[in-house]
């Protein structure tokens, strides 16, 4: 049920956006590694009290932003 739902929102993607949604979903999941590393790098800088202004541009640009309406 929940691949119907995911592969539904891709095609609504697709018919919005004209991208191919296995592409696009394909570049929404790969990102969502380098996003969790972004925030560890923010938590690590914080705890050592280092800045967090370049995690915290990383951790936006990789912020996966997919809505499905």
């Amino acid at each position: 049920m929940e691949l119907e739902l995911i592969n539904e929102c891709l095609m609504g993607l697709s018919e919005n956006y004209n991208v191919n949604p296995y592409i696009f979903g394909g570049i929404y999941v790969g990102a969502i590694p380098f996003f969790t590393l972004s925030v560890a790098w923010i938590i690590r800088n914080k705890r050592k009290g280092k800045p967090i202004t370049l995690p915290v541009i990383s951790t936006g640009f990789f912020y996966p932003r997919l809505t499905c309406t």
